[in-house]
C-alpha cells in the first residue's frame, strides 16, 4: 500500500474544476495516495505568496511528503517542469522561483528537470501542466518512483531572492509579505530579526500612519476593534484588528511599508520636541521683552525682562496639549509628546501640536481626548487673563484696544476694572496678555472643523453630521474675513486644505453617555463665550 501523502498549493481557487480534476489524475495512478489540500486561493500568479505559503507550512508534514505547487504564469513556455528532493520532503513544481525558500534552507539533495514524457498524460495540454505533468509524476513519485527516472539533474535552477527588511540604524524597514484570509498583514520581519533588533529595548511598529507601540501574546490580549501586532503562527511580525481585518481597518495590502523604530521612536522625537520647545522659549522670551519696551538685539541682557509673557504663554499651551496626551494615554492611543512651533513674530509662537498615531477606538474616547486640551488650556487662560488684568502693568507698553474681545474678556474686565469707557486704552500686564492669546487659541481650536478639537467634540456629538456644521463654519469664516478680520479668510482656506470631515473611528456607532454630552455641551459654551469675530483691529 503506497500511502504516501500529497500536498497541493495553487491559485487555480475552487469554483472551477483544476483542483479536482489534478486529484483525479493522481487517484488515477495511486488510490492510495493522501491528497491534503494546502491552499488553493493564493493570488494569481503571485509567486512570492506561494513561496511564503510553502515556506510556512511544509515541515509540519511527514518525512517523505511530496508538495505539489502549482503558480505558473509561464505555463506552455520556456520554464521547465522540475522535483526538488531535500533529506525529508520531494516538492514538485514550475522552476519559477517558487520553490526559493527551499534552496535557501540549503537542505536540497537534488533538483531535476521532468523531461521522461512516459509518466505525463498521453496528451499535454500546454495550459494545464498541474494536470498532465505535475499530477501523474506526483502520483508515479507516491509510489516509489525515483525521481532520477524522472529526468536530469540541474544545477541551475532559478533562485529568486525573497524580500527582506532593512537594517538602518534604529529603524527596521520591512513590509507586508502576505495578507490572510481575516485580513491580518503578515509582514517579512520575523522574531529572531525584531528581537535582535530590539535588544530588549523598547519599539514602535508604524504602519499607515498608525503606531502600535507594544507586541501582545493573542488576538484576545485586545479589545474588540482594537488594531494590535504580535508574533504570529509563521514567527513573523503580524498586524491584526481584534475580530476585525487589519487590510480593510488600514486600507494596507501586500507590499506596504512597515517600520520598527526602537527605542519607541522616542529617543529620536525627543530631541526634536526639547529643540522646538527651547526655541520657542527664545522666540517667545524675544517678543514679551518687545511688549515691555526693551530691545533685545540692541540690549540682549534684558530679554529676561519678556520671560513673564513667556512663561505665561508655554505653560498655556503646555497644559493645552498635555491635557490631549494624558487622554490619549488613558483610552491607550499613542500620542507624540508637544511639538512647539517657534515663530519670529510678536507672540513668538504659532502654538504647540501633538500628533495621534492611530485613531481613537470610538466616539467616547475621541470625546475625551478632543475636550481635555482646550478646557485644561482655558481654565489657566482665565486665571491668567484675570491675573494680567489685576496687576499693575508696570513698564508693558500693551493696550488692549488693538486687539478684540469676546463675551468672556468684556466681562472680566468689567469685574476686576469696572466700567471702561468705549475708546479707552486699558494696559495690561504681560500676563494678562498672554492669557488673551490663550482664550484666542482655545477659540481656534475649538472651530467645529476636521481634526481641530471642535472637530473631535462635534464628530463625537453628532457622528458623520458633523461635515454638515464644518461646512457651515467655512461659510461663516469666508463672511467674518470678508467683513471683520481678513485673517479669517486664512483660517478657511487651512481648514479646507486640512479637511472639514472628521475621519471615523474603528466603532462609530456606541453612543455617548449623558456624561460627555454636558463636556461637548461645556465645551461649546467655552467656544461661544471665547471667540472674537475680530480679534485684531484692521
Amino acid at each position: 500500500m503506497d500511502k504516501r501523502i500529497i500536498t497541493l498549493i495553487t491559485d487555480f481557487g475552487t469554483r472551477d474544476g483544476y483542483v479536482g480534476v489534478m486529484k483525479g489524475v493522481i487517484a488515477g495512478i495511486n488510490p492510495d495516495a493522501a491528497i491534503i489540500d494546502i491552499s488553493h486561493e493564493v493570488a494569481p500568479q503571485d509567486i512570492s505568496e506561494a513561496a511564503m505559503i510553502l515556506r510556512d507550512s511544509y515541515r509540519y508534514f511527514p518525512k517523505g511528503t511530496i508538495h505539489v505547487v502549482i503558480v505558473d504564469p509561464g505555463v506552455g513556455g520556456s520554464r521547465r517542469p522540475i522535483v526538488v528532493e531535500t533529506t525529508d520532503h520531494i516538492f514538485i513544481g514550475p522552476d519559477n522561483g517558487v520553490f526559493s525558500s527551499i534552496y535557501e534552507s540549503g537542505d536540497v539533495q537534488r533538483v531535476t528537470e521532468l523531461s521522461n514524457r512516459e509518466i505525463f498524460l498521453p496528451h499535454v495540454s500546454s495550459t494545464f501542466h498541474g494536470r498532465d505533468i505535475f499530477a501523474p509524476a506526483a502520483a508515479s513519485l507516491s509510489k516509489g518512483l525515483p525521481a532520477s527516472v524522472l529526468g536530469s539533474e540541474i544545477t541551475d535552477y532559478i533562485k529568486v531572492s525573497s524580500s527582506k527588511p532593512d537594517l538602518k540604524g534604529d529603524l527596521i524597514m520591512g513590509e507586508v509579505a502576505h495578507v490572510d484570509n481575516f485580513g491580518n498583514l503578515i509582514t517579512n520581519i520575523d522574531k529572531d530579526t525584531l528581537f535582535s533588533f530590539a535588544g530588549g529595548d523598547r519599539f514602535d511598529i508604524e504602519i499607515r500612519g498608525r503606531s502600535i507601540p507594544e507586541l501582545k501574546k493573542t488576538y484576545a490580549d485586545s479589545e474588540k476593534g482594537e488594531l494590535l501586532a504580535l508574533i504570529g503562527s509563521s514567527g513573523r511580525l503580524e498586524i491584526a484588528v481584534n475580530q476585525g481585518s487589519a487590510g480593510n481597518t488600514l486600507g494596507a495590502e501586500k507590499g506596504s511599508p512597515v517600520e520598527v523604530r526602537r527605542g519607541g521612536g522616542r529617543h529620536l522625537r525627543y530631541k526634536l520636541n526639547l529643540f522646538l520647545f527651547v526655541a520657542t522659549v527664545f522666540t517667545t522670551l524675544f517678543a514679551g521683552a518687545i511688549q515691555q519696551g526693551v530691545n533685545p538685539i540692541a540690549t540682549p541682557w534684558k530679554i529676561y525682562k519678556g520671560f513673564p509673557f513667556s512663561f505665561t504663554l508655554l505653560s498655556i499651551l503646555l497644559i493645552h496639549e498635555l491635557g490631549h496626551f494624558f487622554l490619549s494615554r488613558h483610552h491607550k492611543v499613542h500620542a507624540t509628546l508637544p511639538y512647539f512651533i517657534p515663530a519670529p513674530s510678536f507672540i513668538g509662537t504659532f502654538g504647540a501640536v501633538i500628533s495621534m498615531k492611530e485613531l481613537p477606538k470610538n466616539r467616547k474616547a475621541i470625546m475625551d481626548i478632543g475636550v481635555s486640551g482646550p478646557l485644561a488650556g482655558f481654565v489657566v487662560a482665565v486665571f491668567a487673563y484675570a491675573l494680567g488684568l489685576y496687576l499693575p502693568s508696570g513698564q508693558s507698553t500693551l493696550t488692549l484696544s488693538p486687539v478684540g474681545e469676546s463675551i468672556l474678556s468684556k466681562f472680566l474686565i468689567w469685574l476686576i476694572r469696572g466700567e471702561v469707557p468705549e475708546y479707552a486704552s486699558i494696559l495690561i500686564h504681560p500676563i494678562g496678555f498672554a492669557g488673551w492669546l490663550g482664550l484666542f487659541v482655545t477659540s481656534l481650536n475649538l472651530l467645529p472643523i476636521g481634526q481641530l478639537d471642535g472637530g473631535h467634540v462635534s464628530y463625537a456629538l453628532f457622528g458623520d453630521r458633523q461635515r454638515f456644521l464644518a461646512r457651515f463654519t467655512v461659510f461663516i469664516l469666508v463672511f467674518l474675513g470678508l467683513f471683520y478680520w481678513p485673517g479669517w479668510l486664512l483660517w478657511a482656506f487651512l481648514t479646507l486644505m486640512m479637511g472639514l470631515r472628521h475621519p471615523r473611528p474603528v466603532d462609530p456607532h456606541t453612543p455617548l453617555d449623558l456624561k460627555r454630552k454636558i463636556l461637548g455641551l461645556i465645551a461649546l459654551i467655552v467656544f461661544v463665550i471665547t471667540f472674537m469675530p475680530a480679534p485684531f483691529a484692521l
